[in-house]
């Protein structure tokens, strides 16, 4: 089950602090304000439920099951669209309640479609009107026909999704698209009640025809079942590669790679898909008569991924359709950099929801005309999640180097250009900044807090306990009876491989100068993710430098109630910071070494 964001963590500003002058590097010297029974963390865990202690005390906390899943709000929308007469009804409100034109709470359907791309002054656009007949505040985005599909046919397809109900909430209708608007701010920073509020929702793959979507799905059927009677790839048969274009035709739909479609994918993962004709598919996995739906396509491309072509599974894996199958939606991150966008700042107001977070020009009390870059953005959705949800918020690792005193912050799709290497005639590939989830933790709750984590104007200040890595490498050394050898299997994912990383017992460097992994370890063990070699290794070079901050417990949500355990930051002391350089889960209580106050985090 999920829990939300508590109240006073969406769209807040943040605390200020006075920045500590020291800024040299490692040092033996006590980091933050070091004591053995701080009392205003004291106080904190106590009032959060929570009970933190010195090293050789009882380190637990009590709290049901929580995921980074979206806030369900009490907002409505602020506008929904009678579907009789064209009419774009403003919510109202009165000692009863709220209302649209008098009818009150009323039930409402949804679509997720896809258009900015194909915004055409030349283009046809449906005719609205505000209440009565009214001219509309704003003019409804023209589309070009040729493209991407005309006014009558726009006008069916909202009839179909209206169904029986006389309301449909479609974001060209019902959200001020002038811009600037205050409406248009507010209104993004609540996709999340939107949607959740729904009675149905809908994907309109506007480009992609009736049969063409049932001769994909068919095809899958066919990939699937020879490929769990044979147990061997569809790359291996040359005769299937023709009809696997039948996949990449599917998912070259533009609904697949806007972002913005993503998070309404998430957020309504059981919305119906609709062809180009604005007909339901039918494509049941567990009766034939079961539409198909977002969820049903996810399921069946993660059951094909190990069975067809690479340029296929590409295509799967840039709309993050097995991503979509996750609990924890840090895992969409991942994704968002493979999914286009009209503004850089897309990257995070088009994802932010998931969270449940208004953040940039769309949080209270902020001008809607101010405008907010990535580099802020990312930074303000990181400090909410870390401080919110500091177990689950650093399960992830960097692809590349981060900005320095940023390897805390969750970066969303920070991808530099390609550049030409003239003197070879070739191109670089553009570095990939964003974050990368383990496949252990697609699934992550967390269920205790063990720390306190605020925002400052710098960035996290960590409270709690540390642990020194030496000792958890000790601990499962001591677990096992014996030092773990390496082993001779050809294959990571060998069932007979010993020490690999596993949800409840692992180590992950990131990937940048600080602590490479490929410099600590060999190649084999870094890259097949072998905890306590890793650890033998970086302890070796930097010995007694990296410590555990101790964050919390996490559970996997779809496995039985002993897949649990305890998440740490390994981070390494830099000055009066800590640094972050990957992290690390384990079982069984830690033994804490040391308590830091107001650490600042790196």
């Amino acid at each position: 089950m999920s829990r939300f964001f508590p109240q006073d963590r969406r769209g807040r500003g943040i605390i200020p602090y006075e920045e500590d002058s020291s800024d040299s590097d490692e040092t033996s010297e006590p980091v933050g304000n070091n004591e053995m029974v701080p009392s205003s963390a004291a106080t904190y865990l106590q009032q959060d439920g929570l009970v933190g202690r010195v090293a050789g005390m009882s380190l637990s906390s009590q709290m049901p099951a929580r995921s980074l899943e979206h806030v369900n709000n009490n907002d409505w929308p602020r506008r929904l669209l009678h579907i009789g007469n064209m009419e774009s009804i403003p919510q109202s409100k009165d000692d009863r309640g709220i209302h649209y034109g008098g009818l009150r709470k009323p039930t409402y359907n949804i679509l997720s479609y896809t258009w900015g791309r194909y915004e055409d002054a030349k283009g046809e656009a449906i005719e609205v009107t505000g209440p009565g007949g009214s001219r509309l505040e704003w003019d409804i985005p023209r589309v070009s026909k040729k493209k991407a599909f005309g006014a009558e046919e726009f006008s069916a397809v909202l009839r179909r999704v209206a169904g029986d109900h006389s309301f449909v909430w479609v974001d060209v209708a019902c959200i001020n698209q002038t811009p600037g608007a205050p409406d248009f701010a507010a209104e993004i920073g609540n996709q999340a009640a939107i949607f959740n509020r729904a009675q149905k929702a809908y994907v309109w793959l506007h480009q992609t025809r009736q049969e063409d979507i049932e001769s994909s799905l068919e095809l899958m059927k066919s990939i699937l079942a020879e490929a769990l009677e044979r147990r061997v790839g569809v790359n291996s048969h040359n005769t299937r590669r023709g009809d696997d274009k039948l996949l990449e035709r599917l998912l070259q739909d533009p609904w697949f790679s806007s972002l913005w479609t993503l998070q309404e994918a998430y957020l309504q993962k059981d919305a119906v898909i609709l062809s180009k004709e604005g007909e339901t598919v039918h494509f049941g996995l567990s009766s034939p008569s079961e539409p198909l739906t977002v969820r049903s396509i996810g399921t069946i491309c993660t059951q094909l991924h190990p069975w067809i072509w690479q340029t296929t599974r590409t295509l799967i894996d840039n709309a993050g359709l097995r991503q979509l199958q996750s609990h924890n939606p840090l895992v969409l991150l991942s994704v968002s950099a493979r999914r286009t966008t009209k503004r850089p700042s897309d990257r995070v107001y088009g994802i932010m929801q998931v969270f449940g977070l208004r953040l940039g020009n769309s949080a209270t009390g902020v001008d809607p005309k101010q405008e907010f870059s990535l580099p802020e953005l990312e930074n303000q959705l990181s400090l909410q999640i870390t401080c919110a949800f500091p177990t689950l918020s650093q399960l992830f690792l960097h692809r590349n180097k981060p900005a320095t005193g940023r390897a805390w912050r969750h970066n969303v799709g920070a991808v530099t250009r390609d550049r030409s290497f003239r003197r070879f005639g070739s191109m670089v590939p553009g570095i990939d900044m964003t974050l990368h989830v383990p496949e252990e933790f697609r699934n992550a709750v967390q269920i205790s807090r063990a720390c306190e984590i605020r925002p400052s104007d710098s960035g996290p200040w960590f409270t709690g306990n540390l642990w020194g890595l030496v000792h958890l490498r000790d601990r499962w050394v001591r677990d096992e009876g014996q030092p773990i050898q390496g082993s001779t299997a050809i294959y990571p994912d060998n069932p007979k491989t010993p020490d690999m990383n596993t949800f409840t017992r692992s180590l992950f460097l990131d990937h940048f100068a600080g602590i490479k992994a490929s410099g600590v370890a060999p190649a084999e063990f870094s890259s097949w993710s072998r905890p306590v070699l890793v650890a033998d290794s970086v302890e070796a070079k930097y010995p007694g430098k990296l410590s555990i901050l101790i964050l919390g417990q996490i559970q996997d949500q779809v496995s039985d109630e002993q897949a649990r355990a305890w998440a740490g930051l390994l981070a390494r002391r830099r000055g009066s910071k800590y640094e972050r350089v990957g992290f690390c889960t384990w079982q069984g209580e830690p033994v804490c070494t040391e308590r830091v106050v107001d650490c600042e985090l790196a």
